[in-house]
């Protein structure tokens, strides 16, 4: 894996597509975000919910994020990059990703001049340390820069036979971002320019797994995954498979690290608890993995009909409100404060729920504040 100016693209597969890297970088990136959101809604208040009031000097804060692929929500009226999918059949026409839409989705679903500054504009709010992304399908040409601007580095996986790839449009991946000045991959003492501890895998269940140092000395295992979609007890299976596989390699490179602490965060498609459409069994091993040595940093629901939610939509008719999204952490880091969603009865007042013109996906961030205990 080499570094290619701040970033790391990682690709362990061939049927993908990339975007490119801009002829030039981002400049003033704050001041251009304020421009870019500054005619559109606010986005929706949220208030973070504090354990303690006086968190250590030695924490971190961490951030996961499914920020909807434009492959996955474009406008018809769109005209995608490619003319072909990947084997040379013609493209799908796009549908707005099969949410139900009003009047507004040409703006709503617009990734150039509405989502992804409004992207940005959550993630700046949140201000994060670590921060994971699924569904990223403008890595090069616009994460990468904008947040390279902002003082991040960060890697990026695209998954094979992306199905964004169907829509004309360029593959969507996992990719996990660090703010250079808290952290840094650990460096090869044998070549400078070859950082060690990096794992990265493609297939359906994408994945990137890295070790970095933070400030204090502490090192950090952190992952960041997107498991299968779509409900049933065979698509959970396949979960708990994947979800076991990115144990298994966060597990290995902490211990080649000698990392004290990990992190694993991501879209896990499951939720904590049975529902009437498959047993839970994804989250369960996670949460079982090492003798329960992972805890979430958010208090999870046991049954549906939770204030707590990460995502929220209409599609095709059906409105569901559901936890799959995750933070997940080592009993070595303490949680000193999570990031509350907004209040339910705001977003019932949006016709079609997320995403609206007041949010960008339809998934929510979370973020948590985490103190380092042991060193």
């Amino acid at each position: 894996h080499t570094p290619t100016q701040s970033y790391m693209s990682v690709f362990r597969g061939s049927l993908i597509r990339c975007s490119s890297s801009p002829d030039a970088p981002f400049i003033d990136i704050y001041d251009r975000v304020k421009y870019e959101t500054s005619g559109s809604p606010s986005l929706y208040s949220r208030q973070w919910y504090r354990y303690t009031n006086t968190p250590s000097q030695c924490s971190i804060r961490v951030m996961q994020f499914n920020i909807l692929a434009e492959g996955l929500s474009a406008s018809p009226q769109n005209t995608p990059p490619f003319s072909v999918t990947l084997d040379g059949s013609p493209i799908q026409a796009s549908d707005y990703g099969g949410f139900d839409i009003d009047n507004n989705a040409d703006d709503i679903f617009d990734f150039n001049k509405h989502r992804r500054w409004k992207l940005l504009q959550e993630i700046f709010r949140v201000s994060p340390d670590i921060l994971a992304l699924e569904e990223c399908d403008h890595f090069a040409d616009f994460f990468e820069p904008a947040l390279a601007a902002a003082g991040y580095e960060g890697i990026f996986q695209p998954k094979d036979n992306s199905p964004c790839c169907k829509f004309g449009y360029y593959s969507d991946g996992v990719a996990l971002f660090w703010r250079s000045s808290v952290l840094s991959l650990i460096q090869d003492p044998s070549d400078p320019q070859k950082p060690q501890f990096v794992y990265a895998a493609a297939g359906p269940c994408a994945h990137v797994v890295v070790t970095l140092q933070h400030s204090s000395g502490s090192r950090i295992t952190v992952g960041a995954t997107h498991l299968k979609a779509k409900a049933g007890d065979a698509l959970e299976a396949l979960r708990e498979q994947q979800i076991a596989q990115v144990l298994d390699t966060l597990e290995l490179l902490g211990a080649q690290s000698s990392a004290s602490h990990a992190i694993l965060m991501g879209d896990f498609n499951a939720e904590p608890y049975d529902t009437d459409r498959n047993a839970a069994m994804a989250v369960p091993l996670a949460l079982e993995w090492r003798d329960g040595a992972l805890r979430s940093a958010y208090c999870l629901p046991t049954e549906p009909g939770s204030d707590l939610y990460t995502t929220w939509k209409s599609r095709e008719g059906t409105c569901a409100r559901r936890v799959i999204d995750y933070i997940l952490h080592t009993q070595g880091m303490r949680v000193s404060g999570v990031l509350a969603p907004p209040a339910v009865d705001e977003i019932s007042q949006s016709t079609y729920k997320l995403p609206d013109m007041r949010y960008p996906s339809d998934h929510l961030a979370i973020a948590a504040d985490l103190e380092l205990l042991e060193r």
